[in-house]
């Protein structure tokens, strides 16, 4: 029973440490949004950033993430998932390829299909190799809203044309009382 309680603290400091380690963004994506997210070393090495946001119309997401290269700034492990929220829980949207640091460029992007109005999160796991760890993000939704079809000039020429046409009989039924 002494061992169970042993592991059991073990457990609780790894998952606090996991939890101190973890960045959350909420995000505005009515304009295009950027960020510089820099973890520092620690014990554990590892992070986990989640930019949350909402759709409030069907969108096609963008996303930019790219590693900065520095001599004191270096990652050895990138994933990026993209989740949506929903009302039994969440659901996996995207998920990248593990990029590691024999990756020529530590970067990822991609374009989603239409996403439905909802909420969303994007988390961003990976390690920090040297002393700190630090990458780029952007992100833009574009709206897939359906818009009002233009008039062509010949329409309007036909409105005038049916209009005439129709002034012309009303003159004419005129005339003939």
């Amino acid at each position: 029973m002494h061992l169970s309680t042993k592991l059991l603290a073990a457990a609780v400091a790894v998952s606090v440490a996991g939890i101190a380690n973890a960045k959350k963004f909420d995000v505005d994506l009515n304009t295009p949004f950027e960020e510089l997210v820099v973890h520092k070393s620690t014990k554990t090495d590892s992070f986990v950033d989640k930019f949350s946001f909402d759709l409030s119309n069907e969108a096609t997401l963008s996303v930019n993430i790219e590693e900065l290269f520095n001599f004191n700034t270096k990652l050895s492990l990138l994933d990026v998932d993209l989740f949506k929220i929903g009302g039994v829980g969440t659901s996996l949207v995207f998920d990248s390829p593990v990029l590691t640091d024999s990756d020529p460029s530590m970067a990822v992007s991609f374009s989603t299909g239409i996403l439905d109005a909802g909420s969303y999160y994007l988390r961003v796991t990976g390690d920090v190799a040297k002393r700190f760890g630090a990458y780029s993000l952007e992100m833009s939704a574009l709206s897939t809203g359906t818009t009002p079809p233009v008039p062509e000039p010949s329409e309007y020429l036909m409105l005038l044309a049916g209009l005439g046409v129709i002034g012309y009989a009303v003159r004419r039924k005129n005339l003939a009382r």
